[in-house]
Formats: structure tokens, C-alpha cells, sequence
């Protein structure tokens, strides 16, 4: 081999070497959720990081107090970023490689629908007992109906015993029907976007005593067409 020849072969050798370091790197990447409007940080959001093949292939978490979320070991390919919030619209946009460590900002939109990450929550004692809604949606959070007669599902923790639904905030023509999930609603009767308001409880009666505790109050939107 001549002295160039060996020259072209050691400079080939070495960018494979570079190319397949680079190709197989792990970088660090941070999520840090906010509200879009507000630009406060968003604590207990749901974070997925994967590929478009499967969105959850890094991890799903949820995001601490600061609104920070990270994954370790993000090999170099094109990734997925799905984050969600109660009250907040679901957040998915793919990214493209990131071989170094990076850190995302996402802000949250209020209004509900749209992409959802569903990350394990690791709830307290006090928290397992403490009712919520920990989602809402009708019609399985399709943006429109053309039948008044839509479904109605909750994801609720803390073993209610009622719940109640209505396009009034407060509820002023709503009354409690025991907690039996999926069930029906039916709109009201002008065309529109419709934002349905849910609420549960558990209630707990004895002879003339008794206890309530109610949650907070979760919504959905939907147009009627």
C-alpha cells in the first residue's frame, strides 16, 4: 500500500469511528412545561418521550414543582414529545435528532382536547383518599358532534359515590346521580361549541348526620354542528 493509499485509509478509519461515536451518543433531554399565557411553570403534567413509532418508548413521567421533566440515555433519532395537563390542550410535535444535552420548553394552551400522555401518577396516602378528576371528556374528546346525545367518561380518583354534569358552571340545573361511568349527556339545543362541566362527589349518610366531600370541577369542550 502506498504512503497516500495508507494516508486515505487512516482519514476513512477515522470518520467511520466519529460517525458511529456520533450515531450511537446518548444525550440528556429536559422538558420543562409552562402555562403558554402566564409563562408559570406547570407542576403534575404528563411528559412521553419516544418515537413517532411509539411515543412512549423513553418514558412517561410526570413533571415536578418547578414544571421540569427529564429523560437520560435519548439515543440519536428522531424523537416524539407528547405532553398533556388537566384544564390544558395535549401538546405532540416530533423533534429532530439531538445529540447533545438539551433542555425543551413547552407551553400549555387552556382549553382541554388534543394529544394525551398518560404518565403514572404516585400519589400520597392523603391523596389516594382525596377526590379529582383527573380527566374528563365527551364523545371520547372528538372536536365536534352532530347529535346531541353525546358520551360521557372520567378517569376520577378517591371512590366517589356521585357525579353531576352540565353546560352551567354552577351547575344551576344539575343534580347528583350515583357515579356510573361511562354514561350519556345531552346538549342543549343551539348549535355552537359547548363547553360541559363535571363534577363528583362522595357522600356519605347516617340517620340525620352526614358527610360530603366534592371535587374540582373538570370540563370539556365540543361543537355542535
Amino acid at each position: 500500500m502506498t504512503d497516500k493509499s495508507c494516508l486515505l485509509f487512516r482519514i476513512v478509519t477515522i470518520l467511520v469511528s466519529l460517525l458511529g461515536f456520533s450515531a450511537t451518543q446518548a444525550a440528556e433531554i429536559s422538558i420543562r412545561v409552562v402555562d403558554a399565557a402566564k409563562r408559570t411553570p406547570l407542576s403534575d403534567a404528563g411528559v412521553c418521550l419516544g418515537t413517532p413509532a411509539d411515543p412512549q418508548q423513553f418514558g412517561a413521567v410526570r413533571t415536578d414543582s418547578q414544571g421540569s421533566a427529564s429523560f437520560s440515555g435519548v439515543p440519536a433519532t428522531p424523537l416524539m414529545l407528547t405532553v398533556s395537563r388537566d384544564q390544558y390542550r395535549g401538546y405532540r410535535v416530533r423533534h429532530g435528532v439531538k445529540r447533545f444535552d438539551v433542555v425543551i420548553e413547552v407551553g400549555l394552551q387552556t382549553g382541554g382536547l388534543g394529544p394525551l400522555c398518560e404518565a403514572p401518577r404516585t400519589a400520597s396516602a392523603d391523596q389516594q383518599t382525596r377526590l379529582s378528576v383527573n380527566r374528563f371528556s365527551v364523545n371520547g374528546g372528538r372536536r365536534v358532534t352532530r347529535r346531541r346525545d353525546v358520551t360521557i367518561a372520567a378517569v376520577v380518583a378517591g371512590a366517589p359515590t356521585h357525579y353531576r354534569v352540565s353546560e352551567q358552571a354552577d351547575f344551576g340545573d344539575a343534580q347528583w346521580l350515583p357515579y356510573a361511568l361511562p354514561g350519556r349527556f345531552e346538549l342543549s339545543r343551539a348549535r355552537g361549541r359547548k363547553t360541559v362541566y363535571f363534577q363528583v362527589r362522595r357522600f356519605r349518610g347516617e340517620g340525620d348526620a352526614s358527610m360530603q366531600s366534592v371535587s374540582e370541577v373538570a370540563r370539556a369542550e365540543v361543537a355542535f354542528e
